[in-house]
C-alpha cells in the first residue's frame, strides 16, 4: 500500500454458487487487497464454493441468500452488513448481487 494511503474497508459480493473464472478472480483480488493492508470481506451464496475457498484463505465471508434483483430482505441485510462493517467500497460481480449491492451501497453511503 502507498505509505500515505489509509486502509479501506471493502465488501465484495457474489451471487453465484459455482467455481470458475469469476470466482477465482474474486478470491485473487480479495487476497491481493488484504495483503496490501485493506480490510476485505465477502458476502454471497451460503452454499457457494467461494464461501469455502474464502474461509480456507482466512477471509471473512457473510452467507447471504439473494433470490433475485428485487429481493427486499436481502437488500436490507446487505445494507445493514455494510453499515456494521463500515464498508467504504462495495465491489459487485454478478447480475443479482450487482442490483442488490448497488442499491444497498447507495443506502449505506458506500462507494460502488
Amino acid at each position: 500500500m502507498n505509505p500515505g494511503m489509509k486502509p479501506l474497508s471493502i465488501l465484495h459480493t457474489e451471487w453465484s454458487n459455482g467455481w470458475g473464472g469469476q470466482e477465482i478472480r474474486i478470491l485473487s483480488e480479495c487476497k491481493g487487497l488484504a495483503g496490501r493492508g485493506h480490510r476485505v470481506e465477502l458476502a454471497g451464496c451460503p452454499q457457494g464454493k467461494l464461501r469455502q475457498r474464502a474461509g480456507a484463505e482466512g477471509l471473512v465471508f457473510h452467507p447471504l441468500d439473494m433470490a433475485g434483483p428485487w429481493d427486499l430482505p436481502a437488500l436490507l441485510k446487505l445494507k445493514r452488513l455494510m453499515r456494521k462493517i463500515g464498508a467504504q467500497v462495495v465491489h459487485t460481480h454478478s447480475s443479482v448481487d450487482s442490483w442488490l449491492g448497488g442499491m444497498a451501497a447507495r443506502l449505506a453511503g458506500a462507494a460502488i
